[in-house]
């Protein structure tokens, strides 16, 4: 009797794995690959801009565009090396972080790294050698690991001098083309025109450990998390007149693996998710994975305390400005999502892609290989249209479409 009462005790473990790992299944394995639209956009061809508006801005959006390399051409970066030639200057583009990876810049002295470095962002500055427009790139996560600030400075400053070479502008003064400077949070204030007002941050900053990396934060003026709950609000509020769209690379809202959504070749095979070759069957190991970043989340994901302390700080500054835009990369996939009286663009599928699902908010999911773009038109309206472009890079359809403001 005793013997049978220990044996179901060391079995007892082992069955809590397994009994986890279906309930985690069951809760987030709702993510695909597929392009999934909310009941009331279905029909979303339907609507469009009226051919007789003017556009006022262009504002193209583009995450995670630094996994290029020769033997796999981010095709989005070939399309657009084509399509931004022909946009005018009432255009900008914004790189949404993750410009390079794995490990951002490294020194010059690491020839092979940097060489790989070079390549990456370089299919990303030579798609403007012809824009006329207003180009933004901001750090992501990628861009801050293995070098930490210094290899985000070395990327501002690399990014920098390649711009300014294609535009033959004099260094004494010319527009800062990465933003924030430094390796600092932000936000930095570009105004695009003289309604509509970009607000920069790096939110890898905020994620940061920096108990050990104290001396990062000298050269910036802001150098806690307080400090920047404080000065954003302020900026925030000095804008409130104007159309904001805040840019960062980690999105404040998302139904992707950041969300804790995954698809069943994640419970079975979790190390796909950091090498896509890593097919090691780890069914019970997997599950718990996506249970434990469905409910408490590492530092790169929605639910980790310390990112959603940044979404609170960031959703209370900007208190007063209904209709703000967020626009994100991290996770690979294109997503419209509305919460209250913000609307928030993922666009992080320029050279990786990732599963999503559909949860609170969504109006349109996908995962597909594209880009986003919001049209800023003189009466006031905004649309937001997502692009998927094709494996030869030659072509791009649009997949959706949707006026986020009158």
């Amino acid at each position: 009797m005793t013997k049978s009462i220990f044996s179901k005790i060391r079995l007892y473990p082992l069955k809590l794995v397994f009994a986890l790992g279906f309930i985690s299944s069951g809760l987030w394995s709702c993510a695909s690959y597929s392009t999934k639209y909310s009941k009331q956009n279905r029909n979303w061809q339907a609507a469009s801009p009226a051919p007789s508006l003017k556009v006022a801005h262009t504002m193209y959006l583009v995450g995670d565009a630094g996994y290029d390399s020769p033997n796999n051409r981010a095709h989005v970066l070939q399309y657009l090396d084509k399509k931004l030639d022909s946009a005018d200057r009432n255009s900008s583009i914004i790189f949404l972080g993750d410009n390079i990876y794995q490990l951002g810049m490294p020194p010059k002295e690491d020839s092979v790294m940097r060489e790989t470095a070079e390549f990456r962002i370089n299919s990303q500055l030579q798609t403007l050698e012809q824009f006329k427009g207003r180009p933004i790139f901001l750090p992501g996560n990628h861009d801050w690991w293995g070098w930490g600030v210094d290899g985000v400075r070395r990327q501002e400053l690399y990014v920098q001098e390649k711009i300014s070479g294609y535009r033959k502008i004099q260094k004494s003064n010319p527009d800062r083309y990465f933003l924030p400077q430094a390796g600092c949070p932000g936000p930095e204030v570009v105004p695009v025109t003289d309604k509509i007002v970009v607000l920069v941050v790096d939110s890898q900053w905020w994620l940061a450990n920096w108990v050990k990396n104290e001396q990062e934060k000298d050269t910036c003026a802001v150098r806690t998390r307080e400090q920047f709950e404080t000065y954003f609000k302020k900026v925030a509020q000095k804008y409130r007149d104007k159309q904001l769209v805040v840019a960062l690379h980690h999105p404040l809202y998302t139904h992707g693996p950041h969300g804790g959504n995954f698809t069943l070749k994640e419970h079975i095979f979790p190390l796909t998710e950091f090498n896509p070759k890593l097919y090691i069957p780890l069914p019970g190991l997997g599950s718990l994975i996506a249970l434990y970043r469905g409910l408490i989340g590492t530092r790169q994901d929605v639910n980790n305390a310390r990112y959603r302390k940044l979404r609170k700080a960031l959703l209370a500054g900007l208190s007063q400005n209904p209709g703000t835009i967020f626009v994100s990369g991290h996770e690979h996939t294109l997503q419209l999502i509305q919460r209250n009286a913000s609307w928030f663009v993922v666009s992080g599928s320029a050279s990786k892609q990732s599963p999503v699902g559909m949860g609170k908010g969504s109006q349109f999911a996908s995962s597909s290989m594209g880009y986003g773009t919001l049209t800023f038109y003189e009466n006031g309206q905004i649309w937001v249209q997502f692009s998927d472009v094709g494996p030869d890079g030659d072509r791009a359809t649009r997949i959706f479409q949707k006026k986020v403001k009158e």
